[in-house]
C-alpha cells in the first residue's frame, strides 16, 4: 500500500488552480466568520437572519475575521497556518460562549480571559453536553484548513513588505478596537450596539445586536476604556477634609470584644418577594426564625448568576465595586507588591483580633489563595485545608454545616476574639437534577431548605457559647437558571425590572444582644462591614465613620444601579485604598 504523500496531493491540478486559490483565500474569513455564530448560537436560520438584517453588523465582523486571519498568514508565510490561528481562536470563542451561556446566562466578555488559569474549576461549572452542530462547526472550519493546507498558498518573497502590511493591518486594527474614539466611529458606521451593559440582561441585549464577534470587540474596547481614573483632586488633605479630619485611635482592643463571623452564603437568595408561592414559607421558615432573633435589612449587590468576588471584595473592603470601574475581578486592580491590603480583616487583626478565612473550594480559583494571603489573615483554609469531618451536597460542594463547624473548631483553638470570614460552596450552580425530576428551580431550593436550617443550627450552638458572638449573613447573589422556563422568563424578567435580582435580604445577629437598630432603607452590600464594626463597639475609625456618614447621603451605591449618582468620597476613598497612597488608612 502507497504510503501518503503531501507533495502528490497538493500537486492536484484542482489544488493548484489560481481561481480556486484565490476564492479560498477570499472565502475563508465569511466561512470562518459562519461557522463561528453558528456554533455559539446553534441555529442557521436565525444566524442567516442576524446577517441580513444586521448586515452592518456582519460586515465589520467579516472584515475582523478577514485582518485577523491575513495577519496571521503574512507572518507565518503560509496560508494554511494563518487559518489555522485564526480558526482556532474563533473556535474556542464560539465553544467558551456556548457552554457559558448555557451554565450562567451570560456572554463571553474580553474579562473571562483571566478565568482561564483554573481551567478544572471553571469546569465543574459548566454542563459540557455535546452539541452536533458545534461539532459540526469545528469540523467544517478544520476541512477549510485542509484545503488551504492542500493549496500550499505561501509568501515566501518580500519580508520587509509582508511585515509592512501584517502591522499595518495590526495597528489599524488594535486602533479600531482599542481607541475609544475611533470606535465610537466604527460602531456608527457599521451599526454596533456599544453601549455599556450594568447587568446580565442588558448584556444579553446587546449581545443580541452584535453577536459573538461584534460583542466580544465591543468588550475589549470598554476593558481598555474602563481604566480606574485618579479622583480629581485626589491628595491626603483632599482626603482629610472629606473625612472630617478625624484621626484614628490606637489599636486598643475592647474588654470581651465579640467574636466576629460573616457569612456571604453562595448564591442564597430569598425568591419570595419574586415568586408568591405559598410554599416558599416552608423552605425559608427556619431562616424566618433566626430572623426574628435579629435585625434584618436589604442590600444591594454588585452582580448576579456569578461573579462572587464582586460582592466578597465589597465584604472584605468596605469599598464600592462601582468607584473601580466594576472591575470584573476587583482584587486584580490591587498592587502585587507583597504589602497587606487595607481590608478589614488588617483592621481587626491590628486590633488584636485572630482573622481566618474559610473558603471549601480550591484555592487558585480567582487567585484568591495568592491575593489574599496579603488581606490580613492569619490562616486561610480552602478545600484541601478543613480540619473537621466534611459533609457534601448535590454537586459534591461541601455543604454549610462543614464550614460553619469548621468555624467553631478555629474559635475553640485561638485566645480572645474571633474574625471569621466564610465563603460557602454549597449551592454554587449547575442545579441539574440527576434524577431529572426536578426543575433547576426547585432543585436549587432544595439547598437552600438545607442552608436555612444549617445556619439556624448554628446560630442555635452559638447561643450556647460563652463568648459574645456576632453573625452577618448574606448571599452573595441570585442565581441564574438556564432554558426558556426559568423561574425570571416566567416572572417576566428583563433589563428595565431586574434591579430586584440585586436585593439580597441580610441578618445581623448576636448571642449577647444588639444596640442600635440598621438603617430601615436599602443599602449596598459594601455599608454592611461597616455596620459590622458599628456593632461591635470597637474604638473609632474614621473611614467607618467616614463611609457610614456617606450611607445617609447615598445609601444605595452601586453599579448595578446606575441611576444612584456619584461620590466623591466614595470614589476617592476607593482609590485611596486600593490604587493609591492610602492616605486614609494611615488615619
Amino acid at each position: 500500500m502507497d504510503k501518503f504523500q503531501p507533495k502528490r496531493l497538493r500537486a492536484l491540478p484542482f489544488f493548484q488552480n489560481k481561481v480556486f486559490r484565490v476564492l479560498l483565500l477570499i472565502l475563508f474569513p465569511v466561512c470562518l466568520y459562519l461557522a463561528a455564530e453558528l456554533g455559539q448560537a446553534q441555529d442557521m436560520g436565525a444566524l442567516l437572519q442576524f446577517t441580513l438584517h444586521r448586515a452592518g453588523v456582519a460586515l465589520f465582523s467579516i472584515l475582523l475575521t478577514t485582518g485577523i486571519f491575513w495577519v496571521g498568514t503574512l507572518l507565518t508565510r503560509r496560508a494554511w497556518a494563518g487559518g489555522l490561528t485564526t480558526g482556532a481562536l474563533y473556535m474556542i470563542c464560539s465553544a467558551v460562549e456556548y457552554y457559558k451561556r448555557e451554565s450562567s446566562g451570560s456572554h463571553l466578555l474580553f474579562s473571562d480571559i483571566k478565568m482561564l488559569g483554573d481551567l478544572s474549576g471553571l469546569g465543574k461549572f459548566t454542563k459540557l453536553h455535546f452539541s452536533p452542530t458545534l461539532a459540526c462547526c469545528f469540523l467544517f472550519v478544520a476541512l477549510l484548513i485542509f484545503l488551504l493546507w492542500c493549496a500550499d498558498i505561501r509568501f515566501n518573497r518580500y519580508f520587509g513588505i509582508r511585515w509592512l502590511i501584517s502591522g499595518a493591518i495590526a495597528w489599524m486594527t488594535a486602533l479600531v478596537v482599542c481607541a475609544p474614539t475611533a470606535f465610537t466611529t466604527v460602531c456608527l458606521a457599521f451599526g454596533l450596539d456599544g453601549r455599556r451593559s450594568y447587568n446580565t440582561f442588558s448584556d444579553a441585549e446587546r449581545f443580541d445586536n452584535n453577536n459573538l464577534i461584534s460583542n466580544l470587540v465591543v468588550s475589549i474596547n470598554q476593558a481598555v476604556d474602563s481604566g480606574v481614573d485618579i479622583p480629581k483632586g485626589y491628595s491626603a488633605a483632599a482626603l482629610e477634609k472629606l473625612m472630617g479630619g478625624k484621626a484614628a485611635e490606637g489599636p486598643v482592643l475592647p474588654e470581651n470584644a465579640p467574636n466576629l463571623i460573616v457569612i456571604m452564603s453562595e448564591t442564597f437568595a430569598d425568591f419570595r418577594p419574586l415568586d408568591g408561592d405559598p410554599r416558599l414559607d416552608g423552605i425559608y421558615s427556619q431562616l424566618d426564625r433566626v430572623r426574628g432573633q435579629g435585625q434584618t435589612g436589604t442590600a444591594v449587590v454588585p452582580t448576579f448568576g456569578g461573579g462572587t468576588v464582586k460582592t466578597e471584595f465589597e465584604l472584605l473592603f468596605g469599598l464600592p465595586v462601582k468607584s473601580l470601574g466594576d472591575a470584573f475581578i476587583p482584587h486584580q486592580l490591587l498592587p502585587n507588591d507583597g504589602e497587606k491590603e487595607n481590608t478589614f480583616p488588617a483592621a481587626y487583626q491590628a486590633l488584636g483580633y485572630s482573622t481566618s478565612y474559610i473558603h471549601p473550594y480550591s484555592a487558585g480559583f480567582y487567585d484568591r489563595g495568592d491575593t489574599y494571603s496579603r488581606y490580613g489573615f492569619d490562616r486561610m483554609l480552602f478545600a484541601d485545608d478543613l480540619t473537621v469531618p466534611v459533609g457534601t451536597f448535590h454537586s459534591g460542594y461541601v455543604d454549610d454545616d462543614t464550614v460553619y463547624r469548621q468555624a467553631e473548631a478555629i474559635m475553640a483553638q485561638t485566645d480572645g476574639p474571633d474574625f471569621i470570614h466564610i465563603t460557602s460552596m454549597q449551592n454554587h450552580m449547575p442545579y441539574d437534577d440527576p434524577a431529572g425530576q426536578l426543575s433547576e428551580y426547585e432543585y436549587y431550593l432544595q439547598g437552600i431548605e438545607k442552608s436555612c436550617g444549617e445556619l439556624a443550627d448554628f446560630l442555635e450552638r452559638l447561643g450556647k457559647a460563652d463568648e459574645p458572638c456576632i453573625v452577618l449573613f448574606i448571599g452573595d447573589h441570585f442565581p441564574y437558571f438556564s432554558g426558556e422556563d426559568s423561574i425570571y422568563q416566567k416572572l417576566s424578567i428583563n433589563s428595565e425590572n431586574c434591579g430586584v435580582l440585586y436585593e439580597q435580604s441580610f441578618l445581623l445577629w448576636s448571642n449577647k444582644g444588639l444596640a442600635g437598630p440598621l438603617p430601615e432603607e436599602t443599602i449596598s452590600a459594601f455599608y454592611l462591614p461597616h455596620l459590622l464594626y458599628q456593632a461591635a463597639d470597637l474604638p473609632e475609625n474614621p473611614f467607618t465613620e467616614a463611609v457610614l456618614g456617606e450611607m445617609e447621603k447615598a445609601p444605595v451605591y452601586s453599579v448595578s444601579l446606575p441611576q444612584s449618582g456619584s461620590s466623591q468620597l466614595l470614589d476617592m476613598l476607593a482609590y485611596d485604598r486600593v490604587l493609591g497612597e492610602g492616605y486614609s488608612a494611615a488615619r
